[in-house]
Order: structure tokens, then C-alpha cells, then sequence
């Protein structure tokens, strides 16, 4: 049922918060970390959460992931394991140039080669829930369709590309409007552009439902169903063609 197979191998930490020189190898899909406060289990999951475009687990500013022991600038390394094509290595670390020039700036290798931040988003998606998201479950929709999208994407690489056309289209229209543009021409492409995309990602977030729904979980944790509402949704579902 997943778009990927492997796990991570081994992390390794420099110099980054508490860790000095670590290394954690890994033999299997699920982990758990235990350990008294202060141990280092948040600065870990941070490390891995670096492996993402945006600023981290914490959204911390990159100088204070250094560690108060070494001058040297952090790095995490990571290694995936996977079948054929799938195996990964990935590195990321603070620049040290920039930040002598007191800009921060981090640096990305894929298969130790330099890469753009952006890349990483061709090769993994994590997503995390920590405590304080705990209001996803009991507020509005926007922060939880945010979350949702962002586990979508991890099945359907153009959903986040599609989310984006979308949501641009809708700026544009909104721009019409307010200057009182009524070009039919230029209202019917954009109309075009979102029902195109709104059609796609609404199907794009049914079909990862109906996946995590029917997929066989070997866990020992309750797990609750996912649902998607909507009218468009509701369509999908009931058989309507996106298309006729």
C-alpha cells in the first residue's frame, strides 16, 4: 500500500545540540526512544526532521542546533535503505561561510553530492505530530487539511505542485474581482485551472483515505479511520466522472 519500501539504516549527528559525534543504526521500519528528560530523544527526531524543505521539527533558527562544545558547524548524515534505486544518502549541515558572514544558510548533499534544499522533496516526505499539534483533532479544518495534504503528498509526488496552481489560480481570481475585470477570457481560463486541480487533489486525498483504510497495519496502537467531506469528495465517492 506504500509508494516506498526500506527504513532508515543510520543516522549520524556532528556537533549538533547535545550530540558531539553519534552514530544510531538502525535495523528495522518502527523504533522507539526512550530515555529520562535530557537525553537527546527531541534533538534526534530534529535531525531527522532537517530532511524536509521547511525549518525543522523545533522551527529553529540554525545557529542554536550547534553544540556549545565544538566550533565546528553541525551536520547530519542519513542513510536509507531500500530495493535497488531506492537507497539514499542524504546530508545536510549549516554553512559555515554564511554563517561567518552572519547569514544562516544550510547545505544539502544527495548521494554526496551538493544538491538544492528544494531536491529533498523528490526523495522523502516526513511528517511528524508532536504534542503541542494535538489542536489539529479539535479546531478548525485548515491546520488538519494542511497536515492531511502533507501525508498525501507522500503518495503523490504532484499534489503539492497541483495544491499550489490552485491556490494561485484562486489569488488570480480574487485579483479580477477586486479590480472588477470581467474578461470572459481570462475568468474561464482560470475557472478552468480550478476545477482541474481542486478535482485532483480532492481525489488525490480520497484515494490516500481509502488506503490507509484498507491497508493491514501490524501495530499495537488503536487506529481510527480517515475520512475526507466535501462536495466534490462526495461525488467522487458516489461514482460521478471527474470528466464527461
Amino acid at each position: 500500500a506504500s509508494p516506498h519500501s526500506g527504513h532508515i539504516r543510520s543516522v549520524r549527528l556532528y556537533h549538533f545540540r547535545t550530540y558531539q559525534d553519534h552514530c544510531f543504526q538502525i535495523s528495522g521500519p518502527r523504533v522507539m526512544i526512550a530515555g529520562p528528560n535530557g537525553s537527546g530523544k527531541t534533538n534526534l527526531l530534529e535531525a531527522l526532521s532537517l530532511f524536509t524543505v521547511g525549518t525543522g521539527l523545533r522551527g529553529a533558527k540554525l545557529r542554536t542546533m550547534q553544540s556549545a562544545h565544538h566550533p565546528a558547524p553541525w551536520a547530519v548524515h542519513l542513510d536509507w535503505t531500500g530495493m535497488g534505486d531506492d537507497a539514499l544518502s542524504l546530508g545536510t549541515a549549516m554553512d559555515g561561510e554564511a554563517l561567518a558572514s552572519g547569514k544562516e544558510r544550510r547545505l544539502l548533499h544527495i548521494h554526496r553530492e551538493n544538491a538544492p534544499l528544494h531536491a529533498l522533496s523528490d526523495h522523502l516526505n516526513i511528517v511528524w505530530h508532536v504534542p503541542k499539534m494535538d489542536r489539529l483533532f479539535g479546531e478548525g479544518t485548515t491546520e488538519r487539511r494542511r497536515f492531511w495534504d502533507r501525508v498525501v503528498y507522500g503518495f503523490y509526488p504532484d499534489h503539492l505542485t497541483h495544491l499550489r496552481l490552485y491556490e494561485s489560480a484562486r489569488r488570480e481570481r480574487s485579483a479580477l474581482f477586486e479590480r472588477q475585470i470581467t474578461s470572459a477570457a481570462w475568468h474561464r481560463g482560470l475557472e478552468s485551472v480550478l476545477a482541474e486541480k481542486g478535482v485532483a487533489i480532492a481525489a488525490a486525498r480520497l484515494d490516500v483515505a481509502r488506503i490507509l483504510n484498507t491497508c493491514a497495519l501490524n501495530i499495537p496502537f488503536r487506529y481510527a479511520p480517515v475520512s475526507c467531506a466535501g462536495w466534490i469528495e462526495d461525488a467522487l465517492t458516489a461514482g460521478q466522472r471527474a470528466l464527461s
